[in-house]
């Protein structure tokens, strides 16, 4: 047939030759556009209503919070430090949804995801309730007891302090001795 209709092959070929550079263009689109809204989508600030300034400024900052030393902290500074970074994981939780609602079609959304997984699994080791728990309640158990030597401490003081004025003024020790007994009866309570 080309012999008979010699354009026609060129007419073919000139064909094949645009529908090949209409489905590239059509691919590169789609990707191009995937990978618009996915860049779109992580710093996004106002359509999520979640993160200030886009995931990585968040995630940054949320990582930050985690690796902070409490070791030095009161039980209250602990508590307050708990909430917060508790605040700043159910942000990331909820922009982790929105996140996926929205981009959850891109195959390679799960790059984001993967490192707000891996932020979110610090937090849950290191804010694991039962251990923050424990841990306020063996420093307020150490607190307690170094209030209790310290106040056993005064009061042997106070007794040591008594039986030598006592053995110095022996008409004092009827009142000395009540209250001392006063006092100890006062610490038993």
């Amino acid at each position: 047939l080309a012999h008979v209709y010699p354009h026609s092959k060129a007419a073919y070929d000139l064909s094949a030759k645009i529908k090949t550079a209409i489905d590239s263009f059509d691919s590169n689109v789609v990707e191009a556009w995937a990978q618009l809204r996915y860049i779109a989508a992580l710093e996004d600030r106002k359509a999520n209503k979640v993160l200030d300034y886009g995931l990585y400024w968040q995630l940054e900052r949320f990582q930050d919070m985690l690796k902070k030393d409490r070791s030095k902290m009161s039980v209250s500074q602990q508590q307050d430090f708990a909430k917060d970074v508790t605040k700043v994981a159910d942000k990331m939780v909820i922009w982790r949804n929105w996140f996926k609602d929205t981009v959850g079609d891109i195959p390679f959304h799960g790059a984001a995801l993967e490192e707000v997984d891996a932020a979110m699994t610090d937090f849950n080791n290191l804010f694991d309730p039962k251990a923050m728990e424990k841990e306020a309640c063996e420093k307020a158990l150490e607190a307690c007891q170094k209030k209790l030597d310290e106040e056993i401490g005064r009061g042997n003081r106070r007794i040591e302090d008594a039986l030598k004025e006592f053995e110095r003024f022996p008409e004092r020790a009827e009142d000395g001795m009540k209250k001392l007994n006063a006092q100890y009866a006062q610490w038993q309570k």
